[in-house]
């Protein structure tokens, strides 16, 4: 590795020919050569990294079909830490399976009962979820939950996120306080598909900085 101190330029990343360019915290340019791509003698082998690599892209992916859900499900802990990051360290590996088609062609497979929204601990409400498929209407029944302490307030809001796992588009639905109980509609869309929905439910303190884990609750098995 060389570095640089340079006059004409204060800063340079990227690739110049076989050569890697970084501009280190100090102000020095640092020079390496250019990573070479990895060879396989095994064509299965390449044949699952780069699988396991499109897996990632896929979990990439819902992570904006989710944002809603996960702007509010993964709050910074640390200083610097973004949904994104946060929703990929607990999904990159499990959400997103890879297969090949006819023609030989990646296709994205979801784990959506597995997908995780919301993660932390505070204790979770009970919610359940019906749906009309004559009226395309939700239904979810709260039941109140007077526990208060470290893990609950009564206060604590409760959502919902209705998901569309075929247009892979979602909703976000604001629900009530852990003290309440009662019934939340939900009309799904009409351009939605109906034979493919997710429902998942999790609660939120009222300053936003705490979250319980997300339960997908419909479809119910």
């Amino acid at each position: 590795m060389g570095t640089i101190k340079s006059d004409l330029c204060s800063e340079i990343h990227g690739d110049v020919g076989d050569k890697t360019y970084r501009t280190t915290k100090a102000g020095k340019v640092t020079v390496n050569n250019k990573a070479a791509l990895p060879t396989f003698r095994d064509e299965e082998v390449k044949d699952e990294r780069d699988k396991r690599i499109s897996g990632f892209g896929g979990c990439s992916h819902m992570s904006y079909v989710v944002g809603d859900a996960i702007m509010l499900g993964f709050p910074p802990v640390k200083r610097g830490e973004k949904p994104l990051g946060k929703f990929m360290k607990y999904n990159a590996v499990t959400l997103c399976k890879v297969t090949t088609n006819e023609k030989g062609k990646f296709v994205w497979v979801y784990d959506f009962p597995g997908m995780v929204v919301s993660k932390g601990n505070l204790l979770d409400i009970e919610v359940t979820a019906t749906f009309d498929e004559e009226s395309g209407v939700f239904m979810f029944k709260q039941e109140e939950d007077d526990r208060a302490g470290s893990r609950a307030k009564l206060d604590d809001m409760v959502y919902a996120f209705v998901l569309d796992g075929t247009n892979e588009i979602g909703e976000l639905v604001p629900m009530r306080t852990r003290a309440e109980s009662g019934s939340t509609s939900f009309s799904v869309p009409r351009k939605w598909d109906k034979n493919n929905l997710f429902v998942y439910v999790f609660t939120v303190s009222k300053n936003k900085w705490r979250v319980s884990n997300s339960t997908c609750i419909y479809p119910a098995s």
